[in-house]
């Protein structure tokens, strides 16, 4: 089932600088859907149970999901999988442009 969720926002401003915010608003969101959601979910970043320097963990995990992302060929969960079956090989094999 699709959730959908309608935001209104009331603005005194013109309407060039109203579509201005709008604009900044979708991308805003665009952001949180690609790369927050995937981080959540896929790579379990809130479950994450690590106290000590979190920041370092944080920016491995931001590493790792930009290379698979580069090299992605279904879904980024699907590619974590392979490259923890395919090892040190599958990992070299990918591109880290």
């Amino acid at each position: 089932m699709e959730d959908i969720r309608r935001n209104i926002i009331l603005s005194v401003q013109p309407p060039d600088r109203r579509n201005h915010a709008a604009l900044a608003i979708r991308k805003h969101w665009g952001i949180e859907n690609k790369l927050h959601y995937t981080r959540d979910v896929t790579l379990r970043e809130d479950a994450s149970r690590i106290r000590k320097n979190p920041g370092i963990f944080a920016r491995m995990r931001s590493f790792a999901y930009n290379i698979l992302r580069f090299n992605q060929s279904d879904t980024i969960a699907q590619d974590r999988y392979a490259a923890a079956l395919g090892g040190l090989k599958s990992i070299l094999s990918m591109s880290f442009q």
